[in-house]
């Protein structure tokens, strides 16, 4: 199932995230470095949101207090506690 997040305050604009049987099958993200959203979507595919959850939840970028991985941490929670 696909997944759709506008989101602020990082350079990404948009998070989708496809996710199969509790399985992260695809993650992209709309505007923001298109290298980084590759890479993580590299990385990522087949993982359990858990695990990406207790790994990314605490990056920032910067002197932001987010980033995009911390944006999909947190999204990928709001997925998985519905």
């Amino acid at each position: 199932m696909l997944y759709v997040k506008p989101i602020n305050g990082v350079c990404a604009r948009e998070i989708q995230v496809v996710l199969t049987d509790g399985i992260i099958m695809g993650v992209n993200f709309v505007g923001g470095c298109d290298g980084q959203s590759k890479t993580l979507n590299l990385l990522l595919s087949g993982q359990k949101p858990q695990s990406v959850i207790e790994k990314m939840k605490q990056v920032e970028c910067g002197s932001r207090n987010s980033s995009c991985a911390k944006e999909l941490a947190l999204f990928l929670e709001e997925i998985i506690n519905g």
